[in-house]
């Protein structure tokens, strides 16, 4: 019958305050519980460091301060840190606590995520990372163990600082030591145990590639093999390893998240985050928020427990891809350009002697004489031959341990700023090689000179081994683009392919490009900017507007002049009319007061006068046929007629054939 140990701190009341309800998961420094705050009666998260750790005197006092900072960063995208004490000898962190999982669960359950997910899941990440960077908190630890996915569609990071409390602890320091999580280490904590804001760059790069591919980059059988391959090789492109597309621009942006130098990497999570953003406001990438509130509800809709099977830290089976401790004191060291294994065990030491020689006793009654001294005859024979044996082994060990140690190493010399034929003259001097990666942008260096350098200069390398070093291609620049009749969805496209960004959009009126376009950038199209610089836009917002004058009465000429002051132009049609003067406006069009783009026309009608008609001659007509014939005609004819004759008409005025307008009087004499 196998007997199960009861774990001691569930039911207990730590500091009195929390009950502990139950266990959740342990890992590496901690184990961790759910417990209720019975002050305050809510639910929390208690995180219990391993004794090996609480009895370090110097981990407590890094670890309260480590505490104090990240409960200082109030952000809804960071687990919020509510206490810390200790009980019973019990180091505990107490942290909100969020209903659901973790992504290493996500991925472990449902595989790699698609890149809309992906970036849904690390958009929330970078914020935490990034309201942590801008007050002086480096996370150190960023793994899917630390990215918390609530069931309600929340992402949180945890463990602000707990990781930086452990390697300053005398636990490494004090022999030069550093623990991490092998797998997302940025090379430059391998070699000599830095951090700053990018080391958690390349942490959330490499978390972020593996949660588009659904493992991380690097797989070994032992955690310094992985550590090697991060300090020596480029991370490839997560396009090249997934089963699915990876968007171009997702992929050069994970690329260069991951890179070995720190410079070439986002300056920290904030940039990260700006970049990541812009695939987003692009179009590049979908906004998949709703859709991973959705994944999330559905795959931590129960309540998980350490029951559920194992995680990724599972109690008393820590993997070895998890913590690492390596020393930091020298790099790495390379042999032909790859990671060399590590060093094997040093030479055996001196030889253990052999059984005590005899004691001298008495002789014994009836032994020979003799016996005792031949004894002591080969003792001493034997003495010089053993001190002999002994006195190589060591000087083999101390010359077998100096070439394992210091013996296979030698000097880097520096190459920066040098060009490629003075880099390798200098390196082959030394011994070594120089193996060239792909160029890098630099303010400083001119092109064609070494910019960067690994090993560093000073550093220690194995003998005819490589540096990698990266020629300057000098500073980066990107061009403006003319985008002149550009709408404003084009230009924020065009400015991210130069990878520069949109900056203040400012309107004003023009006469030739149409409202909605661009008419003008600062600085101008051609103008050489670095990565990320805003430029200012500015659209048009059509023809200006002007009031159209009103000019009816007007001359023709004095009309067009008006128009004119006004910024407009005058188009002109002629119409008869009779009651306007010949050359004077009749009506405009738009109407006078009218708001109308400036330059724009208005159309004059100007009179040409009243229209003549021909007056038809009816004289020897009777008086009725007369008046029939220019009543059609449009005249109105009057009539005067004598009481004698038959009433033909003798007389007409006007006469005919005379123009006269349309309405005129012809008096007709009829007798």
């Amino acid at each position: 019958m196998t007997a199960t140990l009861a774990d001691p701190v569930v039911g207990r009341y730590l500091d009195g305050r929390y009950r502990v309800d139950g266990h959740i998961a342990r890992g590496g420094m901690a184990a961790v519980y759910r417990a209720l705050d019975t002050r305050l009666d809510r639910t929390v998260a208690v995180k219990v460091m391993h004794p090996v750790l609480a009895d370090d005197e110097e981990f407590v006092v890094r670890f309260r301060a480590e505490a104090k900072a990240a409960a200082r960063l109030a952000h809804p995208d960071a687990v919020a840190v509510f206490d810390q004490g200790e009980d019973a000898g019990r180091l505990f962190l107490v942290m909100e606590y969020v209903a659901g999982g973790t992504l290493r669960e996500l991925l472990r359950d449902r595989g790699p995520l698609s890149p809309a997910l992906a970036v849904a899941v690390f958009v929330p990440v970078l914020r935490a990372l990034a309201a942590a960077h801008r007050v002086g908190l480096v996370h150190c630890d960023v793994k899917p163990e630390n990215v918390l996915l609530g069931r309600d569609g929340r992402v949180k990071v945890a463990d602000f600082g707990l990781a930086r409390a452990v390697a300053s602890s005398t636990l490494t320091s004090t022999v030069g030591l550093l623990m991490g999580t092998v797998a997302y280490l940025a090379p430059e904590q391998v070699q000599s145990a830095r951090a700053d804001p990018r080391t958690d760059v390349y942490a959330a790069g490499i978390t972020l590639w593996e949660t588009l591919i659904g493992a991380a980059p690097y797989a070994g059988d032992r955690p310094l093999t992985v550590a090697y391959r991060h300090v020596h090789d480029d991370v490839p492109r997560p396009a090249t390893a997934s089963g699915s597309p990876v968007p171009p621009a997702l992929d050069d942006l994970v690329v260069r998240a991951t890179r070995r130098n720190p410079a070439a990497r986002p300056a920290d999570a904030g940039a990260f985050l700006s970049e990541l953003r812009g695939l987003l406001a692009t179009g590049t990438v979908t906004d998949a928020e709703p859709a991973l509130a959705g994944l999330l509800a559905e795959v931590f809709a129960v309540e998980r427990s350490a029951a559920d099977g194992p995680a990724a830290d599972v109690p008393g089976q820590r993997p070895w891809h998890d913590t690492l401790v390596v020393t930091g004191a020298a790099p790495v060291p390379v042999v032909d350009g790859t990671a060399a294994p590590p060093p094997g065990p040093a030479p055996p030491g001196p030889a253990p002697p052999g059984p005590p020689a005899l004691e001298s006793r008495p002789p014994v009654a009836g032994a020979p004489t003799g016996s005792r001294p031949l004894r002591r005859r080969r003792r001493r024979r034997g003495g010089p031959i053993a001190a002999g044996i002994l006195a190589v082994l060591t000087v083999l060990a101390a010359v077998g341990g100096w070439y394992l140690g210091a013996g296979r190493y030698t000097g880097v010399p520096s190459v920066l700023g040098r060009d490629r034929a003075a880099a390798d003259q200098v390196a082959a001097a030394a011994g070594l090689h120089v193996r060239y990666g792909p160029p890098a942008f630099s303010e400083t260096a001119p092109v064609g000179t070494v910019v960067t350098q690994a090993p560093a200069p000073r550093g220690r390398i194995l003998r005819h081994g490589n540096v990698t070093a990266a020629l300057s291609k000098g500073p980066e620049r990107y061009t403006v683009p003319d985008l002149a009749g550009h709408s404003l969805g084009e230009t924020n496209k065009s400015l991210a392919d130069q990878h520069l960004r949109t900056g203040v959009v400012t309107d004003r009126f023009d006469d030739t490009a149409p409202a909605g376009t661009v008419v003008d950038t600062d600085p101008g199209a051609g103008t050489a900017l670095t990565r990320d610089t805003a430029v200012a836009v500015v659209l048009s917002k059509g023809l200006e507007p002007v009031a159209v004058p009103d000019v009816h009465g007007q001359s023709a000429d004095d009309a067009t002049a008006m128009l004119s002051k006004a910024r407009l132009r005058a188009t002109i049609q002629e119409a008869y009319d009779d009651t306007v003067a010949t050359g004077s406006v009749v009506s405009q069009r738009p109407a006078a007061g009218t708001n109308i783009g400036k330059g724009a026309a208005v159309t004059l009608v100007v009179s040409k006068g009243p229209q003549l008609f021909a007056v038809s001659d009816v004289t020897g007509e009777s008086r009725d046929r007369a008046v029939a014939e220019l009543t059609a005609l449009g005249f109105r004819p009057q009539v005067r007629a004598l009481p004698v004759g038959p009433g033909t008409v003798r007389a007409q005025d006007p006469a005919g054939g005379t123009q006269a307008r349309r309405g005129a009087t012809v008096t007709l004499f009829a007798f």
